[in-house]
C-alpha cells in the first residue's frame, strides 16, 4: 500500500486494523488522510450523481471529491486485516461509520469477532 507519493502510507502497512487496535489504527489513518487532504471524505457522503444544473467548475470539484473518496476507501480497506464485509460501492464516510459500529460491538462483546460479524449481517 505504501507509495512513493506518500511515504506516510507505510504506517498503515505496519499497523493494520486487527479489531482491537481501533484507536491506534484510527490515529494512523487520520495522519495519512490529513497528509493527503482527504479527511473530508470520511466526514460526509458525496453525492452519487452530479445535479443536472451543476456548473463546470462545480463538476470539476465533484469529480475530485469522487476521486478522493475512492482513494480514501482504498486506504481504509487495504489497512484492515479484519473487519466487516466491505463492499467497494460504499462511500468512505459510510464505511467509516460501519467500522465505528463494528469496533463498539467488538469491545462490547469482549473481542468476539465472530459474534460481531454475525450481528452486523
Amino acid at each position: 500500500m505504501s507509495s512513493i507519493k506518500n511515504p506516510l502510507a507505510a504506517i498503515l502497512d505496519s499497523n493494520k486494523f486487527t479489531g482491537l487496535n481501533y484507536q491506534d489504527w484510527l490515529r494512523n489513518l487520520n495522519i495519512v488522510l490529513a497528509s493527503e487532504k482527504l479527511l473530508y471524505t470520511i466526514e460526509k457522503i458525496s453525492p452519487k450523481e452530479a445535479p443536472a444544473d451543476i456548473s463546470p467548475e462545480e463538476l470539476i470539484k465533484l469529480k475530485q471529491w469522487w476521486d478522493d473518496e475512492l482513494k480514501t476507501r482504498c486506504y481504509v480497506m487495504a489497512s484492515m486485516s479484519v473487519g466487516p464485509k466491505i463492499g467497494s460501492k460504499r462511500s468512505a464516510a459510510t464505511l467509516f461509520e460501519e467500522l465505528k459500529t463494528f469496533c463498539a460491538l467488538l469491545f462490547k462483546t469482549g473481542g468476539a469477532i465472530p459474534l460481531v460479524l454475525e450481528h452486523l449481517k
